[in-house]
C-alpha cells in the first residue's frame, strides 16, 4: 500500500509538469520503469525459508519470515534469539512466537535464530555473542536480495535475554539494533542470589572460553591477551549486561517474574535503575509468576502490547 501511494503520487507529479509536457517521450520511459521498478516489490508474496546458513557450523542456520511487498527502503527485522541456559535449545521453542509476530506485523521481517550451543568444543561466551553478531551482519549483506531493511529489533528468552542485551550493549557499535527485549534474562552475574547455587562458579567456568578473554599490562579490560589467568568476579562483572549500560544502548524492554527461582527479580530492577540512570529508554514489566510465566495466555497478550508498543517507537 505504502508502495502504491507513493507511485499515485509520482505519476501526479510528472503528468503535471511542465519537463513531462515538453519531453513526453521521455517521461513517459521513465515512468514506465518506474512502474516496472514497483511491481517487482508490488508482485511480492510471503515468503518463509527455513535453516539458512549464516556460517559454516551446522547450528549458524535461521528460519526467515519475509512479508509480502516487503523493500530495502522499509522492511526492518524482527530478530529471536531462545533460551535454554546457553548449552540446550533450539529455534523451534520460538516458532509460534514467531508466527504470532507475523502476524501482528506485517509489514516487518522475522529471523529465528539458532547459534552454536555450548559443549567442550564451544563455550557460550564469546562464541554465541559473535554468531548473533555474523548472523546480523550476514543479513545485511543479503538485504538487497532478500528485500529487507537492515535495522534490528532483538527479542530473547531467558539465556537468550542476557545475550539479545549484552549483544546490544557491548557489541552493536554501528547501531543497527534499535530495540531490545528481554524475557526473564540474566543481567548481573556478581549478584548474590548466584553464589548460593554450589555449580554456579563451576557453569560459568565451564561456558567461557578463557583464551578469549584476558588483560592487557595495564589491567585494561577492553584488551584481552588469551590464556590470561582472571577471577570469576572478574567474568561475572564482564559478561553481565548491567555493566555494559551507557548512554548509547538501545531502548530496552523487559519482562520478568516476580517468583523467578533461576533468574532474581533484582536482575530486572537493576538493570531498570540502571538504563534509567544512563537517559536510556526502557521499561521494566513485572508479573506474578515464575521464570516462565509469560508465556502464559494473559501475559502473552501484554508481552505482545508492550512489543508493539517498542516497534511503533523505535522501529
Amino acid at each position: 500500500m505504502k508502495l502504491i501511494n507513493l507511485l499515485i503520487i509520482y505519476l501526479l507529479a510528472v503528468s503535471c509538469s511542465p519537463d513531462s509536457l515538453e519531453n513526453s517521450t521521455n517521461t513517459n520511459q521513465k515512468t514506465a520503469n518506474l512502474v516496472l521498478g514497483f511491481e517487482q516489490y508490488l508482485n511480492l508474496e510471503s515468503e518463509t525459508i527455513f535453516d539458512v546458513p549464516y556460517d559454516s557450523h551446522s547450528e549458524q542456520v535461521m528460519d526467515i519470515y519475509l512479508p509480502e511487498d516487503r523493500s530495502f527502503s522499509y522492511t526492518k527485522v524482527l530478530v529471536l534469539v531462545h533460551g535454554g541456559s546457553w548449552q540446550y535449545g533450539d529455534k523451534t521453542s520460538f516458532t509460534n512466537l514467531a508466527e504470532e509476530l507475523k502476524e501482528r506485523h506485517p509489514n516487518h521481517a522475522i529471523v529465528n535464530l539458532n547459534y552454536r550451543l555450548a559443549d567442550t568444543s564451544h563455550a557460550a561466551f564469546p562464541n554465541q555473542f559473535i554468531d548473533i553478531k555474523n548472523a546480523l551482519e550476514y543479513l545485511e549483506r543479503e538485504a538487497d536480495n532478500l528485500k529487507i531493511k537492515p535495522e534490528f529489533g532483538l527479542i530473547g528468552g531467558s539465556s537468550g535475554g542476557h545475550l539479545a542485551l549484552y549483544y546490544d550493549y557491548k557489541f552493536d557499535t554501528n547501531d543497527a539494533v534499535k530495540f531490545v527485549c528481554s524475557m526473564s534474562g540474566p543481567t548481573d552475574f556478581a549478584d548474590s542470589f548466584y553464589q548460593q547455587n554450589p555449580n554456579f562458579n563451576q557453569l560459568i567456568e565451564l561456558l567461557i572460553d578463557k583464551d578469549a578473554y584476558g588483560v592487557n599490562s595495564n589491567g585494561s579490560r577492553e584488551d584481552f591477551i588469551p590464556g590470561s589467568d582472571l577471577s570469576i568476579s572478574y567474568y561475572l562483572d564482564h559478561l553481565s549486561p548491567l555493566y555494559h549500560v551507557n548512554s548509547q544502548s538501545s531502548p530496552t524492554l523487559l519482562f520478568h517474574g516476580d517468583q523467578d527461582e533461576i533468574v532474581p527479580i533484582a536482575n530486572a530492577y537493576m538493570l531498570n535503575k540502571t538504563l534509567t540512570y544512563a537517559s536510556v529508554k526502557n521499561k521494566l514489566n513485572v508479573y506474578t509468576g515464575d521464570h516462565s510465566g509469560w508465556i502464559l495466555p494473559f501475559y502473552r497478550t501484554l508481552l505482545h502490547s508492550e512489543i508493539s508498543d517498542f516497534i511503533l517507537k523505535f522501529l
